[in-house]
């Protein structure tokens, strides 16, 4: 066992320089989600009732996004690291290393690199999270967030990362066990894909495009068939990816006159899955950067468009003391702002459902609906075009409230007082007649909205605390919290930190997965760069120039940047219509992901050739493009 030890002791020194950018490439995806789930985790954000869960609902979204990446991520590195290093367990098994040995060894590797990978990553992801902390706490001014790093986060990230690398070296074990002592010691010069099927490319084009369909039909009746939808899509784009090179054996030199690149299908069959994952990433970097600034100015709109009342509260008929305006002016006096509207409006609360008089709201309601004996109206209080998913079935065709049954004549979409803790559930109207014989039952107490609206709205934050804390003080066995209070700028301040939260979440993981994207291309050159400029030194000893050299390898580049770039366009442009125009933002999803698509461009576009000039130095430090 000692001899194993010194054994995989000296090919982790002798493969130093690649372990090490296998560890950075691990450590930082890993530090990536660890900084995630310590927000998920976080009970300042999650669960003190301190933050509006509109704001700490939009962690769940990018977290799962990083999840995704890292399942993918560390797979993929640990494949092309053991494509890389299998020639040395290849020469092991050649000259009589017994198998069993070397799984050991292949087993004491794996659990170092893992050992390494998690620590590291852990102790990065606390400077992460305190980052994002800063940032949030500070920036933002989401002053109740408190930074903190649950066990939990720590336990769930050493068995999620733990899991991840039992996995590839089970599957590792698996493939080695297909190939012979000569395939493991020239696997590293093999391609990573075969000739292609034209039958299979076009079956995951036709996938691709049923899956874009099929979100435009059902996505405004279910978003979540969008995640099917982008799950058959994916799919399709693996097989046609995995395919795609007939299209360049079959016709070379067109391919060569519509691309530039002469070495194209070279490239291309040796550097597809790097091209693939980085498809991923780059796709959701662009995707959901679109959707963002897409829902972004709905945050604000909807604030408003929700509270068409400022302040928006309710009496109860066993309190002692009900405000009267005089008192509520006392209470605004230190707010600098003056009441402009006040009314109060009878209501009746009746086993989670709110009646309304007709003839009581009819100045507030947009319909102009005359109702019967008997007769009421649904009312949701929903605006269609607020940007989010709603369920248009009805199937009430008949309600019934304090023992009597009432038949729906209509069901309307209005925002009426609010969609508030006040207007939850179902909101009915009757009759004048009706209202006033359930009101006249003694088992029924009726209660009174109260709505308030001031010259300016934006000095009242603080006011509905006020409120709720005088009701409790002036009705004895009360307490704040009994009271349901609404306030337009408490909505708009949540809706502001709301928004420049997931802003900034969506931006944090982006840059991250851009410089991760980096590091794995850099990491795929790096394993490759032996290989390259013994194959460009044996071109330049044919008569190639330093020009046809430099050429070659700017293709080299350009394809491993840009021909994933390009396939994020087009899928993002399209699901930026897809996700957006049951809403009737589906142009404007076009719009933001051509913007979004230019400025990562000009990104990547820099990237590139930045990344020449230093990838051509290791070649001819002379030379530039």
């Amino acid at each position: 066992m000692t001899t194993i030890i010194d054994l995989v002791v000296r090919i982790l020194l002798t493969n130093i320089k690649k372990y090490r950018l296998f560890l950075i490439c691990n450590i930082s995806s890993i530090a990536i989600l660890f900084s995630m789930i310590s927000l998920v985790n976080n009970n300042s954000l999650m669960g003190s009732g301190n933050i509006d869960s509109i704001i700490s609902s939009n962690i769940y979204a990018p977290t799962s996004l990083v999840v995704i990446f890292v399942a993918a991520f560390v797979p993929y590195t640990y494949s092309l690291l053991k494509k890389d290093t299998s020639r040395d367990y290849g020469i092991l098994n050649s000259i009589g290393m017994l198998e069993e040995e070397v799984n050991i060894c292949m087993l004491l590797e794996t659990l170092i690199l893992g050992a390494f990978s998690v620590i590291g990553g852990i102790l990065f992801g606390n400077v992460l999270s305190l980052i994002v902390f800063l940032i949030v706490h500070y920036g933002i001014g989401m002053s109740e967030l408190k930074y903190e790093n649950s066990l939990t986060t720590y336990r769930m990230i050493v068995l999620f990362a733990g899991a991840l690398y039992f996995v590839v070296y089970v599957i590792d074990i698996v493939k080695r066990r297909l190939l012979n002592a000569t395939d493991m010691i020239i696997s590293k010069r093999k391609s990573e894909s075969g000739t292609g099927s034209c039958f299979l490319f076009f079956i995951g084009v036709v996938i691709v495009f049923i899956s874009f369909v099929s979100m435009l039909f059902l996505y405004e009746e279910n978003s979540n068939s969008a995640l099917i939808c982008f799950a058959l899509c994916v799919l399709g784009i693996i097989v046609l990816s995995m395919n795609a090179q007939f299209i360049f054996k079959k016709g070379r030199k067109k391919s060569k006159r519509l691309f530039l690149f002469s070495d194209f299908l070279y490239y291309f069959k040796r550097n597809i899955k790097v091209v693939l994952v980085s498809f991923g990433m780059i796709f959701m970097i662009l995707f959901f950067t679109m959707f963002t600034l897409v829902t972004f100015p709905n945050f604000s709109n909807n604030a408003e468009i929700y509270n068409p009342y400022h302040i928006t509260y309710s009496e109860y008929p066993i309190m002692e003391w009900h405000p009267e305006e005089s008192d509520l002016k006392d209470m605004t006096e230190k707010f600098d702002t003056d009441i402009t509207f006040y009314e109060k409006i009878d209501y009746l609360y009746i086993g989670g459902t709110q009646l309304f008089s007709i003839n009581d709201i009819r100045n507030y309601i947009s319909n102009e609906v005359h109702l019967d004996k008997g007769e009421c109206i649904y009312v949701k209080c929903e605006y269609l075009n607020d940007g989010y998913e709603h369920n248009k079935t009805n199937n009430n065709t008949e309600i019934e409230v304090g023992g009597k049954s009432f038949a729906v004549k209509e069901v309307v979409y209005d925002i009426l007082f609010g969609k508030s803790l006040l207007t939850q559930g179902k909101i009915v109207l009757l009759s004048d007649r009706d209202f006033k014989e359930l009101m006249e039952d003694k088992n029924i107490s009726p209660s009174r909205l109260c709505l308030l609206n001031f010259s300016d709205y934006t000095k009242t934050i603080g006011l509905e605390k006020v409120i709720v804390e005088t009701l409790a003080e002036e009705n004895p066995g009360f307490k704040a919290s009994d009271f349901m209070i609404t306030s337009r700028a408490v909505s708009s301040r949540n809706a502001r930190n709301s928004s420049l939260f997931l802003l900034f979440l969506v931006a944090y993981v982006s840059i991250l997965f851009y410089f991760s994207v980096l590091i794995m291309i850099h990491y795929k050159f790096e394993m490759e760069i032996e290989e390259e400029r013994h194959k460009m030194q044996l071109l330049q000893s044919m008569g190639a120039s330093e020009s046809d050299v430099g050429r070659m390898l700017f293709e080299k580049v350009c394809l491993i940047f840009l021909t994933p770039f390009l396939g994020a366009v087009i899928l993002t442009v399209m699901y930026g219509y897809g996700t957006n125009f049951s809403y009737g933002y589906g142009f404007v999803g076009i719009r933001y992901a051509i913007l979004v698509s230019i400025v990562w461009f000009s990104i990547i576009a820099t990237t590139i050739i930045l990344y020449y000039r230093r990838y051509m130095k290791r070649y001819d430090p002379q030379y530039f493009l």
